[in-house]
């Protein structure tokens, strides 16, 4: 090859080589550029959007999602743009399980406010900050054959309420109605929490109902410690009291974890004519007695009921002792004790 063809072939590449670089130059930046305004546009959609136009295609998302009809009624509001973001529904419909779609909703709720965690939810984990309900009212029902309104499935084991992490939690104007036809028994109650931060008089939430149970009047009445600031790694104090007919039943304890009552404990003293009448109030079969007078601690572990330092009397006799309850894998229960009279 001559000088002069050598010297051509150097400037073709040298110049195929300026092109090649600014044309993958240009397409790194066309790309950059669509990446940036699509991005900018995700911004502008997410801080100006009408939220409420999407209530539609959100509520469809989680009917499905959740096996439930779920309806947006009222305003939708997200402010996304924070470590917290929060959104606020405003007339919230969930409706029952397909099977029990004939009794109506399963909740509604007027107003509810939620702030999360945003770091947490990247990664799939729901901590929330601040969860406010107002005019919240749920319907709870059970049938002859043990299925309820809040199991996924006919034949799903229930499991014990875990609710997440929740560091805020306020409830007005509630109303929780339960028709259990497994246990005869009925209850219509209303629930409020009245928090202040005071922390000489910092409030309580308070869980107040009456019904009836096995066609006898029955009266219920929770109490806890305020639902603010409530803490994951801190027990929850709580105060029940219940009387039904001639049966009544007091104790007071702590869920280890709140909101997750798998795991709580509570000293309990309970009296009335008959151990046998306990079965709708507890569902555990215990056989007939004269009246008895009882004091104990109960301690739930899961699927493991406990109580020891049972001491009291049972007719004319005292009694003394501790028992276990727990379900095997064919869900039969499995009792054992043990006990000693004078």
């Amino acid at each position: 090859m001559t000088r002069c063809g050598a010297r051509a072939k150097a400037s073709a590449q040298s110049a195929w080589a300026h092109v090649s670089h600014w044309k993958w130059r240009s397409i790194g930046l066309w790309v950059g550029g669509v990446f940036a305004t699509l991005i900018l546009a995700l911004v502008l959609i997410a801080t100006f959007a009408d939220w409420n136009a999407l209530r539609g295609p959100i509520s469809r998302y989680a009917s499905a999602a959740s096996g439930r009809e779920i309806v947006i009624a009222g305003n939708l509001d997200v402010k996304p743009w924070s470590w917290t973001p929060r959104i606020r529904v405003q007339g919230l419909h969930i409706g029952n399980p397909a099977r029990y779609r004939d009794r109506g909703e399963f909740a509604n709720i007027a107003d509810a406010t939620a702030t999360v965690k945003l770091l947490p939810l990247l990664i799939g984990r729901l901590d929330i900050v601040q969860l406010d309900l107002s005019g919240a009212d749920v319907s709870l029902y059970r049938g002859e054959n043990g299925d309820a309104n809040w199991k996924g499935a006919p034949n799903a084991v229930g499991r014990p309420i875990n609710l997440p992490a929740i560091r805020e939690f306020n409830l007005r104007d509630g109303r929780l109605k339960l028709e259990d036809e497994h246990r005869h028994l009925t209850l219509d109650a209303s629930f409020a929490s009245n928090e202040v931060r005071d922390a000489r008089d910092p409030g309580h939430f308070e869980l107040n109902g009456d019904g009836r149970i096995n066609g006898q009047v029955f009266r219920l009445k929770l109490t806890g410690a305020p639902l603010l600031n409530v803490r994951r790694d801190r027990p929850y104090g709580f105060n029940f009291d219940v009387t039904a007919g001639g049966t009544h039943i007091v104790a007071d304890g702590a869920i280890q974890r709140p909101f997750d009552l798998s795991a709580f404990s509570a000293n309990v003293r309970g009296s009335g004519p008959d151990l046998a009448d306990l079965y709708e109030l507890i569902g555990l079969t215990l056989p007939n007695t004269p009246p008895y007078q009882l004091t104990g601690r109960l301690v739930r572990a899961g699927s493991r009921y406990s109580m020891s330092d049972i001491v009291g009397r049972v007719g004319d006799s005292d009694l003394r002792g501790q028992f276990a309850a727990s379900r095997h894998l064919n869900n039969r229960l499995f009792l054992q004790g043990a006990f000693v009279s004078n």
